[in-house]
C-alpha cells in the first residue's frame, strides 16, 4: 500500500518482508538517508556528483533515485536514467563485407528508436547501479532494486514517458552469478560488454620511472619514441580560468572522438568539463596539449579515493597521428596515478591493445536487459551482438617478469 511522504514521493513495500523504497526525482529531493547509506569511499554515489550530472546532463536524460529500507532503517541506494536512444544517430555502423548486409543493418538501424531507463550509469565504466549495507545478500539486492525498477517504469509511464527497456549497467563475473536468477526470472536477458581496461599501480612503483623500469626493453623504447615524437607539444593541467577560456576548443576536440564512437548515447553539452573542474577540484584533472598557442588535445582524470578514472578526452587527428598523442596520453595518465598515490587506474573501454601496451588487463562485464515487446526481448541477445563490434586485437605484456614471446 501506497504511504505519501517527504514531499509527495511515495514509499511503498517491496516483495520481500520488511523491506520498502521510496523514488525520488531528484537529488535535492532526496532524504538525509542517501548520505546515511552511501559509500563514503565512492564520489560516484554522493550528492555533488548527482548534481553535476543534473546541471549537465549528457543528453535529453531525466535522473530517478531510490532509497531502500529494512523495516524504518535506510539500507540501500539505486541512481537510474532515463534516456532515448536514435538509433541512426547514436550508432556509426562499421561497413559491412557486402553492400546486402550493410543496407539490412542500415534499414534495421533506423527502426532502432527506444526509450530506456537504466539502472546504472550510461557515463562510467564499472558498477555504479546500487549500493546496499553489506548484511542484504546480494541476490535480495538485485530482487529489490528490480522490483524498484519496475515502479520507476511505472512512475514514467504515468507522466507520459514511455519505457521500451529495463537494463542493468553493468556487473562484473562476482556479480553476475547472483544477478543471473532473480533477474531471468523476471525475463531479463544477459548481454556481454567490451572488456574494462585496468591497471593495479605495484607499491614499487613510487615514481613514473619506476614504472618504466618496470617494463621490458620493447615497452621503454617504445615509451621514449612517443615521447620523443611530442616533443614539440607542450602539456600542462588547465586551471579553472583556462578551461573556461578553451572551451570551446576543449568542446570541439571531444566531439572529433566522440562523434566517431561506434555507440555513444552519452552527449555532453559544451561546459561539462568546466563543471567537473568546479566541483572536484584538485581531484580532476584536465592536461591540455599545446601546439604552440593552439591548444591540440587533453585528456582527464578523476580521483576517486584509491582510484583513478581516466574520464573523457579529445585531439586533433592529424596532430595524433604525426605525434603519438593518445599513447602519450596514456602514459600522463599512468604518471597521473602514481603521483596521487592510487591502487588503480580505470582506462574504460575501446583500444584495447595500446592500453594493455602501457599495462593495462582486460575485466570482463555483463549487464541486463527486458524488451517491452516480447519477441524483441527473445532475440535482444542476437540484436545487441548484430551491432556490437568485436575488437580484434592482442593483449600486450609490458613488464618483465612476463615477457612476451612474439
Amino acid at each position: 500500500m501506497l504511504e505519501t511522504v517527504v514531499k509527495g514521493q511515495e514509499r511503498f513495500d517491496l516483495s520481500l518482508d520488511g523491506y520498502q523504497a521510496q523514488l525520488f526525482d531528484s537529488i535535492e529531493a532526496v532524504s538525509q538517508h542517501w548520505d546515511e547509506v552511501m559509500p563514503k569511499d565512492n564520489i560516484f554515489f554522493q550528492r555533488p556528483y548527482f548534481q553535476l550530472l543534473e546541471r549537465c546532463p549528457p543528453g535529453d536524460y531525466k535522473f530517478r533515485y531510490v532509497v531502500f529500507f529494512q523495516d524504518t532503517i535506510p539500507v540501500g541506494i539505486s541512481a537510474m536514467q532515463y534516456l532515448r536512444f536514435v538509433g541512426k544517430e547514436d550508432v556509426n555502423l562499421v561497413p559491412s563485407e557486402s553492400k546486402v548486409a550493410q543496407a539490412a543493418k542500415e534499414a534495421l538501424l533506423k527502426g532502432l528508436n527506444f526509450s530506456m531507463l537504466t539502472c546504472g550509469n550510461a557515463s562510467l565504466t564499472g558498477e555504479y547501479a546500487f549500493y546496499f549495507d553489506n548484511s542484504i545478500a546480494e541476490k535480495m539486492q538485485f530482487t529489490l532494486v528490480a522490483e524498484a525498477l519496475e515502479r520507476t517504469k511505472e512512475q514514467l509511464e504515468a507522466a507520459g514517458d514511455k519505457v521500451d527497456i529495463l537494463a542493468f549497467k553493468e556487473f562484473y563475473p562476482a556479480k553476475r552469478y547472483t544477478a543471473k536468477a532473480p533477474l531471468e526470472e523476471k525475463q531479463y536477458q544477459e548481454f556481454t560488454i567490451q572488456p574494462t581496461m585496468r591497471i593495479k599501480i605495484r607499491e614499487e612503483w613510487a615514481t613514473f620511472e619506476d614504472y618504466l623500469a618496470a617494463m621490458t626493453s620493447k615497452y621503454r623504447v617504445r615509451s621514449k619514441r612517443a615521447k620523443k615524437k611530442a616533443k614539440d607539444l607542450e602539456k600542462r593541467p588547465l586551471s579553472l580560468e583556462e578551461i573556461e577560456f578553451h572551451q570551446d576548443t576543449i568542446y570541439q576536440l571531444y566531439r572529433n572522438i566522440a562523434d566517431a564512437a561506434v555507440m555513444n548515447v552519452v552527449h555532453w553539452p559544451p561546459n561539462y568539463f568546466l563543471e567537473l573542474k568546479r566541483t572536484y577540484q584538485e581531484n580532476f584533472r584536465l592536461i591540455g596539449y599545446f601546439q604552440g598557442e593552439e591548444l591540440v588535445g587533453f585528456c582527464t582524470t578523476i580521483k576517486n579515493h584509491q582510484h583513478l578514472d581516466a574520464h573523457f578526452l579529445g585531439f586533433d587527428n592529424g596532430v595524433n597521428r604525426k605525434t603519438q598523442l593518445y599513447l602519450n596520453m596514456l602514459y600522463e595518465i599512468v604518471r597521473v596515478g602514481i603521483e596521487e598515490g592510487v591502487k588503480e587506474i580505470c582506462l574504460s573501454r575501446t583500444a584495447l591493445e595500446i592500453k594493455s601496451s602501457v599495462g593495462a588487463e582486460p575485466y570482463d562485464m555483463f549487464g541486463y536487459m527486458r524488451f517491452k515487446n516480447g519477441i524483441l526481448n527473445r532475440v535482444s541477445r542476437r540484436l545487441f551482438s548484430y551491432f556490437d563490434v568485436k575488437e580484434d586485437w592482442v593483449q600486450r605484456k609490458p613488464f618483465k617478469e612476463i615477457e612476451e614471446k612474439e
